[in-house]
């Protein structure tokens, strides 16, 4: 058998690099190594102070819960209103983006207006196409809006088991504070 010289110079490497891999998971058994969860838990005034937008939550909200992403300072605010769980995000952008984290096949697109800043909406349900039945149907519904004049991005999504009748773009303009005021 023959060994060449990359062989001599990589074997090494690679049996420390098992070796401290092992003795992490020694040292720490039962845990799960993964990716670092990118959001950081604060509440309203350390979300202003990471990504500079102020967040209130509306009358009636419980469980509201802060948090920003610090890279891209994407500011996050989730509450529970009217048997639904709300995300309701902002973040500084240069032209329209989805923020909302959503990765659904929408089952379907509509083009509208939050507070006359242009929005598309989107709604997705595990509904079966021409079925009666609305027990145990779930229900997500996303608007984003872009505010050109701050260049802002927002998003605002609902999630629950009876959104039916739900009209998203009342909610988004009780949210939603131009940074510029009304111009």
């Amino acid at each position: 058998m023959k060994l060449d010289i990359k062989t001599l110079f990589i074997a090494p490497i690679a049996i420390l690099a098992l070796l401290a891999g092992c003795s992490n998971a020694a040292a720490n058994p039962g845990e799960t190594v993964g990716l670092a969860n990118p959001w950081t838990e604060s509440d309203q005034q350390g979300v202003l102070e990471a990504t500079g937008f102020i967040m209130e939550a509306p009358k009636g909200a419980a469980d509201v819960r802060y948090s920003y992403m610090a890279e891209g300072k994407l500011a996050q605010m989730r509450y529970v209103l009217d048997g639904a769980e709300w995300v309701y995000r902002i973040q500084s952008a240069l032209e329209p983006t989805d923020i909302s984290g959503m990765e659904y096949e929408w089952t379907s697109k509509e083009e509208g207006t939050v507070s006359g800043r242009d929005a598309v909406y989107y709604a997705w349900s595990n509904a079966k196409p021409d079925s009666q039945t609305v027990d145990n149907v779930s229900y997500v519904q996303v608007v984003n809006w872009y505010d050109a004049v701050a260049g802002v991005m927002y998003s605002l999504s609902a999630s629950g088991q009876d959104l039916n009748g739900m009209d998203l773009q009342v909610y988004a303009e009780d949210l939603y504070v131009p940074l510029q005021g009304d111009a």
